[in-house]
């Protein structure tokens, strides 16, 4: 039985269907091993060089876009990237966390000078003690960049907020990850980390509570240095390139408005900046009001409404629109095409114009909104058909140097909220002028969030009545008429 069975199993090896059988065994094997071994030579290729590799998602989220690579790779010194927990741990917290992982051996590959590790801070507990400037009680430190360089001390934390956007599910009121921030906040700890000089800006302290986060983070971010002054007891640090008045809820005093004339003629050196963003409703600042005649400017008594229907979206009220570059502080940002938006703001005047230049207009379709009007305000007559500057700068001059005022109509537009929507340029614009009256190299990165589901669709007003149009009247109308001579057609057949 046995022998039976041993030569049935040898005929059907010698048969013509086993030799074809194992032929084709054969070669789908070779063409397994092949394809095995072509993953592993490209996995360890795409390792060495990354420019080899290809992210084919809609908005390359796999990738680091092309100024942080320039930026990395112009890296001399060195800089290591630690992340707080084993490698494991942290990729298995999802999907977002797999695209930060990714990102991270990317800062790697592009540049010899950076390193990444992962430290397990738990089993490692002396770890912590070098870094005595940093909370360790907080859960939320994700990722620590520090300056390696012999000698430095320069280090920073990045926490969980930093890295990711998160937002509410209403329905069952729990918080997810919207989109990822960490190609923006590893770039920025590594500028701030090496950057041994930052910029001194004196935010003025003490004249209401408008919320300064949106703009000190930004600054921050991109090594400035805050000092917080209360004129009520101090004068404006002469080291500062410039100073902030953010949204005051009250008049400056006489006091008050003398130091900042006196931070801004500087000794007679001049060269220093003050920027004014006021209060989003109408308040009594004489002491204001003429410090910005005093440099040929004022405020309308209203906002700006804007009616062109390519500024203006369909969801929003009127006076929310998207601004137009004006003559000033426009060079150097990198990517002018991309929309500022401003939320509420008053108009800027020119007394005359003597060194005054906008920076930020309306269309000519818009007018001023008085905060007085009552219901037989006609807007059709108030559209004078000019342009309105919603924010300006005024120079005046000693000796070859230049001081600033830069009035921003808007204090909204540089709200948290505001500055953290990536399709909106208003953290860029803020940065360069920044940059521009400290006389400072654009070493700002503003890089757009990240997100892995699908982009929301978001149209302004002229095209929402395109797209309507065609729904409503073109499509049915078209359709009606093939309708009608199809039937026409075979009625005479």
């Amino acid at each position: 039985m046995m022998k039976k069975l041993l030569d049935n199993i040898l005929s059907f090896f010698k048969s013509r269907n086993a030799k074809h059988g194992s032929v084709s065994l054969a070669i789908a094997a070779v063409f397994i091993a092949v394809i095995v071994i072509f993953n592993m030579v490209a996995g360890l290729l795409v390792e060495r060089v990354p420019s080899l590799s290809a992210d084919l998602t809609a908005n390359k989220i796999f990738e680091l876009q092309p100024q942080t690579i320039d930026y990395i790779k112009d890296i001399k010194s060195h800089v290591t990237i630690y992340v707080l927990m084993p490698e494991s741990n942290f990729t298995a917290n999802g999907d977002y966390f797999l695209q930060c992982n990714k990102l991270l051996k990317q800062f790697v590959q592009y540049n010899k000078n950076i390193s990444l590790k992962y430290i397990d801070v738990v089993t490692t507990p002396t770890f912590t003690s070098k870094y005595d400037k940093i909370d360790w009680d907080k859960s939320s430190n994700m990722i620590l960049v520090e300056n390696t360089e012999e000698g430095s001390d320069n280090y920073r934390v990045i926490p969980y907020d930093e890295l990711f956007e998160t937002a509410v599910d209403y329905s069952t009121y729990s918080q997810y990850i919207a989109s990822s921030n960490v190609e923006q906040a590893v770039t920025t700890a590594i500028l701030n980390v090496l950057n041994t000089d930052k910029v001194k800006y004196a935010l003025i302290a003490g004249m209401g509570d408008g919320d300064t986060g949106g703009i000190t983070s930004l600054l921050d971010k991109n090594a400035y240095e805050m000092i917080e002054t209360n004129l009520a007891v101090s004068n404006i640090d002469p080291n500062c390139a410039f100073a902030i008045l953010y949204e005051p809820s009250v008049d400056l005093s006489a006091d008050a408005l003398e130091k900042i004339n006196k931070f801004l003629e500087n000794d007679g050196q001049y060269g220093k900046t003050l920027m004014y963003m006021p209060y989003s409703q109408k308040t009594e600042t004489p002491n204001i009001n003429q410090l910005l005649k005093n440099w040929n400017m004022e405020l309308t008594e209203g906002i700006v409404v804007e009616t062109d229907s390519q500024k203006i979206s369909l969801t929003n009220p009127p006076y929310i629109f998207l601004a137009d570059l004006g003559e000033s502080y426009k060079e150097n940002l990198k990517n002018p095409s991309v929309s500022i938006i401003v939320i509420k703001s008053f108009g800027i005047r020119f007394l005359n114009n003597e060194n005054v230049k906008s920076m930020l207009t309306s269309s000519s379709q818009s007018y001023v909104y008085p905060f007085d009007a009552g219901e037989e305000f006609d807007y059709e007559s108030a559209i004078e058909g000019k342009t309105i500057a919603v924010a300006a700068s005024s120079a005046k001059y000693h000796d070859g140097n230049q001081s600033n005022l830069i009035v921003f109509g808007s204090s909204n537009m540089f709200q948290s909220n505001v500055l953290s929507v990536s399709s909106y340029n208003n953290g860029a614009y803020f940065v360069n002028v920044c940059n521009t009256v400290a006389n400072r190299d654009d070493i700002g990165i503003t890089i757009e969030g990240k997100t892995i589901l699908s982009n929301e669709l978001s149209i302004n007003a002229a095209a929402g009545g395109t797209i309507g149009t065609f729904f409503i009247f073109v499509l049915p109308i078209g359709l009606l008429i093939l309708g009608l001579i199809r039937w026409i057609f075979r009625r005479n057949l």
